[in-house]
């Protein structure tokens, strides 16, 4: 079922138990995420859970929705400009998705992600998957339901390098562009002879 106006015009909203207004598309088979600019950014938390979704993007420039419920797709890619599209999401849940490289992920720096999981995805399994997350997304606090620790972030800086702070968003996408690009530079550089993970990193052939 594709994600047309008349569908979104019909859909029915509620308050959440965390105080948000928040909207179900769920279950539907929907394949695409389309027309999203019908809903006029009018809602906080957005739950596709249970769809057919194979690209995380296509969202018109969204300033109040927090919270993506993504769980249960076929989640593979994720558009590099998402960040410009969701510049205030703070919870995004990806659970049990087909992301397999950690080249995807890089596509959420610049996000505010306070809390992420990516559970079952073949991502989670990879080498410095978890530090690289932390990294990337300094403002993370809960990864794959497990709470991000000082430590962890003491390793990640020690993994990949310091993190600089800067005063505007736009910088801040800057600089989280260059921590990506420094972050997988140093990961294709450290393997030792006979890993597989650099090959892994890249996007799968389509």
């Amino acid at each position: 079922m594709r994600l047309t106006v008349e569908l979104l015009q019909q859909l029915e909203s509620f308050f959440n138990p965390c105080g948000e207004h928040q909207v179900n598309i769920r279950g539907l088979n929907i394949p695409a995420i389309e027309n999203f600019g019908t809903l006029k950014d009018a809602y906080d938390a957005v739950d596709l859970t249970d769809n057919a979704i194979q690209i995380l993007g296509g969202f018109p420039c969204s300033h109040r929705l927090k919270t993506l419920l993504l769980a249960n797709n076929r989640i593979s890619q994720i558009q590099p400009t998402l960040s410009e599209q969701l510049p205030r999401l703070e919870t995004l849940i990806l659970t049990k998705n087909n992301i397999d490289n950690l080249n995807e992920l890089s596509h959420l720096a610049g996000i505010p992600i306070l809390r992420l999981d990516v559970t079952e995805n073949r991502v989670s399994q990879l080498p410095d998957y978890r530090l690289f997350v932390i990294h990337m997304l300094p403002t993370l606090k809960i990864l794959d339901f497990q709470k991000v620790t000082q430590k962890e972030k003491e390793e990640s800086v020690k993994r990949f390098g310091v993190i600089a702070q800067e005063s505007s968003q736009s910088s801040d996408v800057k600089q989280s562009e260059t921590r990506v690009i420094d972050a997988t530079n140093k990961l294709e550089t450290t393997f030792s002879p006979g890993e597989v993970p650099p090959a892994a990193f890249h996007p799968s052939k389509k």
